[in-house]
């Protein structure tokens, strides 16, 4: 796990980008994009402690929202393999998740 931040109005995630990591916030706020009609949609924030990515990476399907930063934020990044030998590892938590 990585900690590394962003600045603000970065685009972390890419809406339909092949999966590959996971987010955690640790500080900040990130915005849940979807692209409608040449804008930008809003459809959710997640802030400390929530997380963003974890779809894409568990069922290995292309990212649904675009996750972009809105001040500077600092983001705890799991890669996919890592964060699924976790899962196997902890197989009682795996089946919560």
């Amino acid at each position: 796990m990585r900690a590394e931040y962003y600045p603000p109005k970065e685009n972390v995630i890419l809406h339909n980008e092949a999966p590959t990591d996971f987010y955690i916030v640790a500080t900040g706020a990130v915005d849940l994009l979807i692209p409608e009609k040449g804008s930008d949609q809003f459809i959710g924030q997640a802030k400390f402690g929530e997380f963003c990515g974890e779809i894409g990476v568990l069922c290995y399907r292309p990212q649904l929202f675009t996750v972009g930063t809105k001040i500077l934020t600092q983001l705890l990044r799991l890669n996919r393999t890592t964060f699924l030998n976790i899962i196997q590892a902890n197989v009682g938590g795996g089946t919560i998740i």
